[in-house]
C-alpha cells in the first residue's frame, strides 16, 4: 500500500503539463515509484491510471473540468482540488499530442489526388 496517499495525490496533481502525455510516466513519491498514463476522455475529462511499481497497488484518478480530482489510490478513496489553470494546461497538452496522431492516421487512409 502507498505510504502517503496525500503526497502521491499532490505529486500527480502537480505534474507539469508538459509531462501529461499518453505514454507511460514514472514519478517517485515518498520512496514509492508510481507508473501511470494520462489520457483525455470525452468531455475533456482527464484520467490518470497507474500502479505502484513496488506494491502493484492500483491508482485511478479522474480530473473534472472544475479541477476536482476523485478516485482511488490503492483501496483508499481520494478527493482534492487542483487549479483550473493547471488542469487546462494538461488538457491542451493532451489535445496537442492527440491531434498529430489523428492527422497522420487520416492522411494515411485518404486517397491521393492526382
Amino acid at each position: 500500500m502507498f505510504r502517503s496517499i496525500s503526497l502521491i495525490a499532490l505529486a500527480l496533481a502537480s505534474v507539469p503539463a508538459s509531462a501529461a502525455e499518453t505514454g507511460t510516466r514514472i514519478v517517485s513519491v515518498d520512496g514509492d515509484r508510481i507508473e501511470y498514463v494520462t489520457r483525455l476522455d470525452a468531455g475533456d475529462i482527464v484520467v490518470i491510471d497507474g500502479r505502484s511499481i513496488k506494491g502493484h497497488d492500483p491508482l485511478h484518478l479522474v480530473v473534472a473540468p472544475s479541477g476536482r480530482v476523485r478516485g482511488e489510490i490503492g483501496a483508499t478513496p481520494v478527493s482534492f482540488m487542483i487549479s483550473k489553470a493547471h488542469r487546462e494546461r494538461v488538457v491542451r497538452q493532451l489535445r496537442a499530442q492527440v491531434a498529430p496522431s489523428v492527422a497522420m492516421a487520416a492522411s494515411a487512409v485518404a486517397p491521393s489526388v492526382k
